[in-house]
This record gives C-alpha cells, sequence and structure tokens, in this order.
C-alpha cells in the first residue's frame, strides 16, 4: 500500500541541534574567556558535564528523560507546563542553571558568582538565537506537501519544541504536532506514535516515520509495527542489536525517492 502520510522528528532531522547548542555554549563561555582567562572551548565541556551531572542528580530525572527533555534544554529552555513533575523542574530550575555554570568555573579555580549568573542569562539568549534548519529542509518539506500528509513526533518540553518550530519557520507545516512534554510520554514508547496515528486517520501501512535516532525513532516505529526512514547522516554503522529501519538515507533530498521503492 502506497505512503500517503510522513511523521518527521524534529531536532537532528529537520532541525540543527547539537551544534546550535554548542555555539550558544562557546558564545556564552566567551564572557569568562575574556574576563578570566578560561578558554571558552575548555569551559564548554566542563559546563556540560556540570549541568549533566546536576540534572541526573534531580529527583525527577527519571520522569524528564522518559520525555526527551535533555540538560540542556533544562539550562535554557521554558519547560513548564500541563504536569506538576515540570512545575517541580521549573521552580529547581533557576538553582540548576546558576549552580552548573558555577561548577563549570569552579574546574578553572575561578569563583564569580556574579559572572555564573550572567552567563546563566546569557546562555538562554544564545541558545534562542540559534533555530538552524538543515539546508534542504524547507525544499524537501516543500516538494513532499503536495503529495503526503506531513506531521511531527518530537520529544521535548512543549514549549521549547514550539519556539524551534517559531523561530525555524516550521510553524504550521505538520498536522498532526505531537510532542512528548504535552502527552506526558516520550519516545520510544509507542504511545506517542498512537497519538498521531489517531490524529492522522490513516491505515497504519500507508504511515512512515522519518527520524535520525535508531534508540528512539526507528524502535518507536518497529514497536508499534510501522514503517521507519532512518535519516544517517553521520554514516553510522548500527549496533547488531538496533532495530532496523525500513530504509535508511544520508540527508532528507534522498526521501522522496526512498518513499517510492516501499
Amino acid at each position: 500500500m502506497p505512503i500517503r502520510a510522513i511523521l518527521f522528528d524534529l531536532d537532528e532531522t529537520l532541525l540543527i541541534e547539537y551544534a546550535s547548542v554548542e555555539g550558544a555554549f562557546l558564545a556564552t563561555c566567551a564572557l569568562a574567556e575574556e574576563k578570566h582567562n578560561v578558554p571558552a572551548a575548555r569551559l564548554h565541556p566542563a559546563v556540560l558535564d556540570a549541568c549533566r551531572e546536576l540534572y541526573h542528580a534531580f529527583p525527577l530525572y527519571p520522569w524528564c528523560n522518559t520525555l526527551g527533555l535533555s540538560s540542556w534544554e533544562v539550562l535554557s529552555g521554558d519547560v513548564s507546563g500541563k504536569y506538576p513533575e515540570l512545575d517541580v523542574l521549573v521552580r529547581w530550575q533557576p538553582w540548576f542553571r546558576m549552580e552548573s555554570w558555577r561548577r563549570g568555573l569552579r574546574a578553572f579555580d575561578v569563583e564569580d558568582l556574579a559572572l555564573a549568573q550572567a552567563m546563566a542569562e546569557a546562555f538562554v539568549i544564545e541558545r534562542n538565537r540559534r533555530h538552524e534548519l538543515f539546508p534542504e529542509t524547507l525544499g524537501v518539506l516543500d516538494a513532499l506537501e503536495g503529495n503526503y500528509r506531513l506531521g511531527l513526533v518530537t520529544n521535548g518540553a512543549a514549549n521549547i519544541q514550539r519556539n524551534k518550530l517559531e523561530k525555524s519557520g516550521l510553524e504550521n507545516r505538520f498536522r498532526p504536532l505531537v510532542i512528548s512534554g504535552e502527552h506526558g510520554v516520550g519516545k520510544p514508547d509507542p504511545k506517542l506514535l498512537r497519538v498521531a496515528l489517531r490524529k492522522l486517520r490513516c491505515k497504519a501501512d500507508e504511515v512512515i516515520l522519518v527520524g535520525d535516532r535508531l534508540d528512539t525513532d526507528v524502535k518507536m516505529a518497529a514497536a508499534a509495527g510501522k514503517k521507519s526512514v532512518w535519516v544517517n547522516r553521520n554514516h553510522q554503522t548500527p549496533p547488531a542489536d538496533a532495530p532496523k529501519p525500513t530504509a535508511t538515507i544520508s540527508n532528507l533530498t534522498e526521501l522522496e525517492a526512498a518513499l517510492k521503492t516501499l
């Protein structure tokens, strides 16, 4: 049966995430390089290690992790939402942000609380400036829109993911739009995919999921018995026990041709 609907992942599938986060870290760390001669390229991983350690020790981290909410998103974004666990996270967030930067600076024997607070605030701004699409994203979506229904299934906090869509020009491009933070469950749990499938009202064999991660996107599709396309931009060799995608492409320009073979 031909494919009628495509469900996309967002981060690192349509939108550049990791390089954008790194750019925000380096721009923020430049404040410490200017004031205390701490190399930005070395401070960046120290702060990231600190924020991950703190986040993983947060009592509600396991629940937050099921939504795919990363440490750097808590460090920079609006994580508020309808669940009480998110209320707790929001109250903890100001201390977490300042403490992450304080510990990063301390790794270089710098004790400067005012700078740590300034950097915590600067990182929010720097991260919000960077929402860049892969070069082919818009052209591919434009080409697909006439022939397929396009939806999005993404992990993360609702406000963060919706802000990315707005700032990158993808707002209003997808129906349905399913975000883990709005449903209390995240990839690879197939429950999130079933939410999207109910909204699409397509037959199971008419829908395919496109994403960059085997452990979330492809695994979720496999768990629900659905087809998937793995966007393998870095030409990774998958582990032997990794879930198997229906098709593999190296970037989105190959997607339309791949769909016609399924």
